[in-house]
């Protein structure tokens, strides 16, 4: 019960920002083309997660929250920047981010018609996005 409550209380927008922000904007690196552009999804991203209030629910699948937060800043900003050259073609080797990202597959429809949880998926990505380090 103790670990529960220190977990919970460990779920502060500043944590969350502290632990990934890094991670955040290296993906919003590899999307855009430009470090400014990177910094507005990085910027849009964490304003949008604030929005949703969801830290203070299950940690597991912050991860998940925070990437599908991205993909809409990402899509946003090509929206708003069509000379962006919003960059893709690297995640074809990478068939989860690649239906995430290209083919506008949302999360829960992943997780349910793959039978997974949004744990399981956050490994995934998780691994897909080591394999480009």
């Amino acid at each position: 019960m103790q670990s529960n409550i220190q977990a919970a209380s460990d779920l502060t927008f500043e944590n969350v920002y502290e632990k990934y922000n890094a991670m955040v904007y290296g993906i919003a690196l590899e999307l855009a083309t430009t470090e400014a552009a990177a910094e507005q999804i990085l910027i849009s991203t964490f304003q949008k997660f604030n929005a949703t209030n969801f830290y203070t629910g299950d940690p597991e699948c912050i991860c998940i929250t925070l990437f599908k937060l991205l993909i809409q800043s990402a899509r946003e900003n090509l929206k708003a920047n069509p000379k962006s050259n919003f960059n893709l073609k690297q995640f074809e080797s990478a068939p989860l981010l690649h239906n995430l990202l290209c083919e506008n597959t949302t999360i829960e429809s992943y997780c349910q018609e793959n039978k997974m949880t949004k744990v399981e998926m956050a490994r995934i990505i998780r691994l897909e996005f080591n394999s480009f380090r």
